[in-house]
Protein backbone atom coordinates (compact mmCIF):
# COMPACT_ATOMS: atom_id res chain seq x y z
CA UNK A 1 0.00 0.00 0.00
CA UNK A 2 3.05 2.87 0.82
CA UNK A 3 4.83 1.50 -1.89
CA UNK A 4 1.73 2.46 -4.08
CA UNK A 5 1.39 5.47 -2.75
CA UNK A 6 5.28 6.39 -3.29
CA UNK A 7 4.91 5.43 -6.70
CA UNK A 8 1.97 7.55 -7.26
CA UNK A 9 3.63 10.66 -5.76
CA UNK A 10 6.66 10.23 -8.14
CA UNK A 11 4.32 9.60 -11.28
CA UNK A 12 3.09 12.87 -10.10
CA UNK A 13 5.62 15.35 -9.44
CA UNK A 14 7.14 13.67 -12.87
CA UNK A 15 4.13 14.40 -14.85
CA UNK A 16 4.26 18.29 -13.02
CA UNK A 17 8.26 18.45 -13.80
CA UNK A 18 7.81 17.21 -17.82
CA UNK A 19 4.72 19.84 -18.01
CA UNK A 20 6.78 22.83 -16.19
CA UNK A 21 10.01 21.82 -18.52
CA UNK A 22 7.19 21.88 -21.69
CA UNK A 23 5.72 25.07 -21.00
CA UNK A 24 9.19 26.23 -20.39
CA UNK A 25 10.34 25.34 -23.66
CA UNK A 26 7.10 26.38 -25.81
CA UNK A 27 7.15 30.30 -24.25
CA UNK A 28 11.33 29.98 -24.94
CA UNK A 29 10.20 29.09 -28.97
CA UNK A 30 7.63 31.74 -28.96
CA UNK A 31 10.39 34.09 -27.79
CA UNK A 32 12.49 32.96 -30.23
CA UNK A 33 10.11 32.73 -33.32
CA UNK A 34 9.14 36.99 -31.91
CA UNK A 35 12.81 37.40 -32.02
CA UNK A 36 13.38 36.38 -35.68
CA UNK A 37 10.53 38.06 -36.57
CA UNK A 38 12.00 41.25 -35.55
CA UNK A 39 15.59 40.57 -37.62
CA UNK A 40 13.33 40.05 -40.83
Amino acid sequence: MLHRLVVEIAYYSLEKTAFRLGKNITVKISIMSQNAKKRT
